[in-house]
């Protein structure tokens, strides 16, 4: 007997590895995530391989983007040294949530059993199935088709990672490669970008007498009708008609062409069924793709059926067009990227050459952001501080907009990005100690509209606070607050008594900062981020907007900045309750994510606001 526990003792020493990662950090990142590992879970994560945890938590962060969950169950790092959780499918992880547990445990026999209900369903190709340690038939036509679609879609990846490649090449390289995956004619409609909402025909490999179509470039284009107007419009990728059966458009959702299907059954043979793709990238609509292996009478060519006629094989082959054709959105948009980053290259070259002659000038004038505020307008003193305002930085002349942006950058961030916290705002607030810049806030204003509960549409404006910061050496001193409560009074003042008295006036900010929540409940009413009323919601919308980005309905904003943020609420002191406020404002939130937040002045927030104001302005210099 003792022999045998020896022996389970020597079992369990060889699978124990110390922890690679403190159960501190552990818990830390998947705080961030929104998502909290059972206790067992935790301690097994101490111990992943770098590579990895890394991968878990980017696959989990992928999938908290369009999936809510909050605890996480794992298996111990020796039993998925096999599994790549990069891999792991949305489909795969969405059937091991239960409730709000995501539960990864076995995961390696869970991931052998979901591919396996696919190998029967017939939607894997032959090389994951393979990879994955499932057997295939060799000798099946349909497997090698499979084969060749997964070297298509790694084509694709290198003809769209290549330089000197446009998206024409990628048509191009559907027409020239179509052979390979057994199609014998390739038809690309792709809309003329002139806004007028046409489309033309802009490759096709065959036609036939009397089949010259309205949409070819020489006629100018056209606007899409019937068949293709339907495609275009649908909410599908992939439809799957037969001219030989009308019925069939119309069990797709698609209008038939009778004249269209009148010339191709005159003047072709071969099978009738086809498919229409759509391809719509982040860029917009980018084409329909017609596939079909119907060839002239006139030619001396046997015409086969790129489907089969047994459904199920047909249901696989689509299913891994549909994803080859996603890989074709894929390049086109990578492609597209690459030229748009070229076109900012140019622009950013021009603007930095421009950049340069002004900042010369200023050199050359001796200018100084205190110097030019001091002749130009009224600086107002709270106790040895000087604050000054200025409405509309956007319409200053080009030296002064330059000067504004590069004496408050004290953390040396991008220009572009600092011009939108600074210069193209409504009103930013400036303080100074002794003639040097210390602090600053900005504010905008936009309109909104919102239905009334009598139906009526009603008007108000929502001010988004767009950039506060505060140089170091002068944090907590509450300037961030002061500052923004004096322009949001004045926006207040202005507001209400012209005009906007019995109108809402919003006030939003976007953020992930435990500091920036901290005086949001501290000094102002009402903060909200969910269960908002319909015109708290139009003001949102407006907001997100405004920033270029869209909000999920408690608030989120998903990947709104570029690299994780840090945390930066290690050394802020506040109370059990108000620390507990701010994680629940910071419930599911990504390390790149950030939430919108809406706020009101209050009665007393302004009371509040003018007494500080009041008390700072009876103040006197030492």
């Amino acid at each position: 007997m003792s022999s045998i526990v020896r022996l389970l003792r020597l079992a369990e020493n060889a699978m124990v590895q110390r922890p690679i990662r403190p159960l501190k950090i552990v818990e830390q990142d998947f705080l961030r995530l929104g998502v909290e590992p059972g206790f067992t879970a935790k301690r097994f994560l101490t111990r992943y391989p770098e590579d990895q945890y890394q991968a878990l938590y980017k696959r989990l962060h992928s999938l908290k983007q369009t999936t809510k969950f909050k605890e996480l169950l794992v298996d111990p790092h020796y039993l998925v040294a096999n599994v790549n959780h990069e891999d792991l499918s949305d489909g795969f992880l969405l059937e091991q949530i239960d409730g709000f547990t995501l539960n990864l445990t076995r995961l390696h026999n869970k991931q052998i059993f979901f591919m396996k209900r696919l190998k029967s369903a017939g939607l894997l190709s032959a090389q994951t199935l393979r990879s994955s340690g499932i057997e295939v038939e060799e000798d099946s036509q349909l497997v090698r088709l499979l084969d060749v679609i997964a070297e298509e879609k790694d084509y694709l990846k290198r003809l769209a990672a290549r330089p000197e490649t446009t998206v024409d090449d990628i048509f191009r390289a559907l027409e020239d490669r179509k052979g390979r995956l057994d199609f014998l004619n390739v038809t690309v409609y792709r809309p003329l970008n002139d806004g007028s909402d046409k489309w033309i025909v802009t490759q096709r490999s065959r036609s036939w007498a009397n089949g010259s179509s309205k949409y070819t470039r020489e006629k100018g284009g056209s606007l899409p009708t019937t068949t293709l107007r339907s495609v275009i419009d649908g909410d599908r990728t992939i439809y799957d008609v037969d001219i030989a059966d009308q019925d069939s458009f119309a069990k797709a959702g698609l209008t038939p062409d009778p004249d269209s299907i009148a010339n191709d059954l005159k003047n072709s043979n071969g099978p009738g069924r086809m498919l229409f793709i759509k391809l719509v990238s982040k860029f917009g609509r980018e084409a329909v793709i017609h596939l079909h292996n119907r060839i002239s009478k006139e030619e001396n060519l046997k015409a086969h059926s790129f489907l089969p006629d047994d459904e199920t094989r047909a249901k696989r082959i689509k299913f891994e067009l549909e994803e080859y054709f996603e890989k074709v959105v894929l390049a086109i948009e990578t492609v597209r990227t690459r030229e748009e980053m070229s076109k900012i290259d140019a622009r950013r070259g021009l603007e930095q050459a421009k950049l340069a002659q002004i900042r010369q000038l200023i050199r050359h004038q001796q200018l100084t952001l205190y110097k030019y505020l001091l002749e130009r307008t009224v600086l107002n003193r709270y106790g040895e501080l000087e604050i000054a305002n200025i409405t509309n930085p956007a319409k200053l002349d080009d030296i002064y907009k330059v000067l504004i942006v590069d004496e408050l950058n004290w953390t040396g961030r991008e220009y572009g990005d600092m011009e939108k916290h600074t210069v193209n705002v409504d009103e930013l607030s400036i303080s100074f100690d002794r003639g040097r810049s210390i602090a600053f806030a900005s504010v905008h204003e936009l309109p909104f509209t919102y239905p009334a509960k009598n139906g009526i549409i009603k008007e108000g404006k929502v001010v988004p606070l767009v950039g506060t910061w505060v140089r170091e050496g002068y944090r907590g001193k509450r300037l961030q607050v002061l500052l923004n409560y004096l322009l949001l009074v004045r926006r207040w003042v202005a507001y209400k008594f012209t005009g906007g008295f019995f109108k809402p006036l919003k006030i939003t900010t976007r953020t992930r900062s435990r500091v920036v929540l901290s005086a949001l409940f501290t000094y102002f009413k009402n903060v909200k981020w969910r269960n908002l009323s319909p015109e708290e919601k139009a003001a949102r919308k407006e907001f997100a907007k405004y920033l270029g980005c869209s909000a999920e309905d408690d608030g989120i904003v998903r990947n709104a900045y570029k690299e994780p943020m840090p945390d930066d609420g290690e050394k802020l002191k506040v109370s059990n309750q108000l620390a507990r406020k701010i994680d629940r404002a910071l419930e599911d939130l990504g390390p790149q994510d950030a939430r919108i937040f809406e706020f009101e002045l209050t009665a007393g927030g302004l009371l509040k606001a003018l007494l500080v104001t009041l008390l700072k302005s009876m103040a006197r210099r030492k």
